[in-house]
């Protein structure tokens, strides 16, 4: 799933699609969604396989998203690149094993930001995803990943909250249950 994700975006940064290319634009979608009801079942079914697919995902966010600081990546080198893009994803999937939850939120919510900017381009064309320069909309674009992924963070720890205190009060209901149960 993770190789099917790189591929499919090395495909769209090498191949872009114009304008009028709408098969083009739908095969990157179907695939796309493929690639995630794939990853989605797997995730469901081994939930380790879930934490470290996030993790790997959201260190490739991080260091594709400090790579674009500079014109033509911050690093010069492919080698370079290639070895940071790793160090990024190894430390981010041993922060998500290690962290569990709170690695796994800001995994989550770095690699939901900078799909949504991904997605955001593909609409707006700021060239985020394709260009080696960098602009003010790069930036832009860099700071609305920054906003997306807190945002995300927020959300993420609102809901489990709820989810926990919710967990917790259904817990004390069954144990007077089951006390009323005895007595």
């Amino acid at each position: 799933m993770l190789a099917g994700g790189l591929v499919l975006f090395i495909e769209y940064n090498a191949h872009a699609p114009k304008i009028p290319e709408t098969a083009l634009q739908i095969g990157y979608v179907v695939s796309g969604i493929a690639i995630g009801i794939i990853g989605g079942v797997l995730g469901f079914y081994c939930t380790e396989f879930g934490h470290l697919t996030t993790g790997i995902l959201g260190g490739f966010a991080l260091g594709t998203w400090m790579l674009a600081f500079r014109d033509r990546g911050l690093i010069q080198s492919e080698t370079g690149r290639i070895v940071f893009l790793i160090v990024c994803m190894v430390c981010s999937a041993l922060g998500v094993c290690h962290f569990d939850v709170p690695g796994t939120v800001a995994s989550s919510s770095v690699f939901g930001a900078y799909a949504l900017m991904i997605g955001i381009d593909c609409f707006v064309r700021a060239g985020y995803v394709s260009s080696a320069t960098v602009s003010p909309q790069i930036f832009a674009m860099q700071g609305g990943v920054v906003a997306a992924a807190f945002v995300g963070c927020i959300v993420q720890t609102i809901l489990l909250r709820k989810q926990a205190n919710k967990t917790l009060c259904l817990d004390e209901q069954t144990l007077k249950r089951k006390l009323r149960i005895r007595r």
